[in-house]
């Protein structure tokens, strides 16, 4: 069995290099991808759970309308969200 040659040597190197190039471009853009629908989604529930404070406020503002400490921190937390 004759020994690869320097000039096959290489080939197989460029070879190798150009399809770990092409992975690593693969994988960045569905890396891009699956961050912007993460983004997407979290902006969606971000939506959905200031949406579920402001009902809990109206909610809470008329329950505790004669409890003046308890309010004031429920205003308080509730602008966090």
């Amino acid at each position: 069995m004759k020994a690869p040659t320097l000039r096959c040597q290489i080939e197989a190197i460029e070879r190798a290099f150009a399809t770990a190039l092409e992975t690593a471009i693969t994988g960045r853009a569905t890396a891009k991808v699956r961050r912007v629908g993460s983004a997407k989604c979290i902006r969606e529930e971000l939506v959905k759970g200031r949406d579920a404070v402001r009902m809990l406020h109206a909610v809470v503002s008329k329950q505790f309308v004669g409890d003046k400490t308890f309010l004031a921190a429920w205003t308080a937390a509730h602008r966090v969200a």
